[in-house]
């Protein structure tokens, strides 16, 4: 196995390459601490709606081409990989290689790309995210597999030299599965490789059967009549050994042909099982999506609302603040006339004054309040009741 990196590591530093600056941006306009990304990979990680990367697997050949091949000629399509590569980014831009890894320890070369679909001018968050679904479709698929196809195959002919074509693409549509669907993906390869040899094995058996069918055929026309009772035949203990020899055979084989039945059957739920699921994947997967970005322009306007109401708070302490001055400079007013009526500044200009006060009340600038508070009436009136209780008292102790 040739390991270029570990694909974490190199995840890791490519989401700092290609988000960190859309990040640093994001959290520029924020006005909230709680609303800010400190690591993208992380939060990304952590999401359960996106895929942090995409896994890509290139095999060309089967197990039954590469069963014959050296090591040196397997080692070869080291070019053709790489090739692959460069391929792959040129052909879509936004999505980013973060590690390539070729086998050599299986049936056939193969390799594992580990990369990042990316999306650019995102409306609502960072200006730049992750963005499989956006990237990868079911055309965009088609385009892809069909043209890397056909750059491999091209690639190949070149590395080794000689005239080959590809088969035919099994008809269907493009399937997209996620990585947890896919984690017994190395058990069914395994068990797939184990039935073709299986297989391999069984056909093997049959062209055996087939040229022995021919001795036994001849065995059975070959049978004579017993003299005595034409309904019985001569059977030699040779022939009757062969005979038993074949049928044995044969229940054998049909045997390791009934297990390949069963382990197509399995094959075929699984497959209408990963389907299904993709279905219900992708539907959910958009609903998501709607959802989450819906959330983030709720998120958005409330966070605008939020900016608003705190300007509006500082708007109103401003308010109140001027409204307490001028309220303390119409209190010293009223005090002021206050005085003056009451000839506490002297009786000069009481009337001068008193008129004033009548004027402004006749206008409603001074409330009955602040006319009575001017005119000290709550004071007379409760030096009134005080006369009023001594007399009362004094009532009372004549009695």
């Amino acid at each position: 196995m040739i390991q270029i990196r570990l694909p974490v590591q190199d995840t890791k530093d490519l989401y700092i390459e290609l988000f960190d600056e859309a990040r640093i941006n994001y959290n520029n306009k924020q006005t909230r601490d709680d609303r800010k990304i400190d690591n993208y990979f992380n939060k990304i990680a952590n999401d359960n709606k996106h895929d942090l990367a995409v896994e890509i697997i290139i095999e060309l050949g089967d197990m039954h081409y590469w069963e014959d091949k050296t090591m040196e000629e397997k080692y070869k399509m080291v070019d053709v990989f790489k090739s692959q590569v460069k391929d792959l980014e040129k052909l879509v831009p936004t999505f980013k290689v973060a590690n390539a890894t070729i086998h050599f320890d299986e049936h056939s070369p193969h390799m594992h790309i580990v990369g990042v679909p990316f999306k650019d001018n995102c409306k609502t968050g960072m200006s730049k995210q992750v963005g499989k679904s956006d990237v990868f479709t079911v055309d965009s698929l088609k385009v892809i597999q069909d043209k890397m196809r056909e750059y491999c195959i091209d690639k190949f002919n070149k590395i080794y030299n000689i005239d080959m074509e590809l088969k035919e693409k099994q008809p269907g549509r493009n399937r997209d599965y996620r990585s947890d669907q896919m984690k017994n993906y190395e058990v069914l390869k395994n068990n797939y490789y184990k039935q073709q040899k299986k297989i391999k094995k069984v056909n093997d058996k049959t062209d055996t059967i087939n040229e022995e069918s021919k001795d036994i055929k001849e065995i059975i026309n070959n049978l004579k009549q017993q003299p005595l009772n034409k309904n019985n035949v001569l059977l030699y203990n040779d022939n009757k050994d062969k005979i038993i020899r074949y049928i044995e055979k044969i229940e054998l084989n049909n045997k390791d042909v009934k297990s390949l039945t069963t382990y197509e059957v399995s094959l075929k739920d699984i497959k209408t099982d990963l389907i299904n699921n993709h279905k219900k994947i992708n539907k959910l997967e958009d609903k998501n999506e709607e959802l989450q970005e819906e959330l983030d322009e709720k998120d958005e306007l409330l966070e605008n609302a939020r900016t608003k109401i705190k300007d509006l708070e500082k708007k109103n302490f401003v308010l109140e603040d001027k409204l307490r001055q001028w309220k303390e400079r119409f209190d010293k007013l009223v005090n002021y006339l206050r005085n003056k009526v009451s000839g506490l500044f002297g009786n000069k200009d009481k009337n001068i004054y008193n008129d004033i006060v009548e004027d402004l009340r006749n206008k409603d600038f001074l409330s009955t309040n602040d006319y009575n508070k001017i005119h000290m009436k709550p004071i007379m009136k409760k030096i009134e009741i005080e006369d009023e209780k001594e007399q009362d008292d004094d009532f009372d102790i004549g009695m």
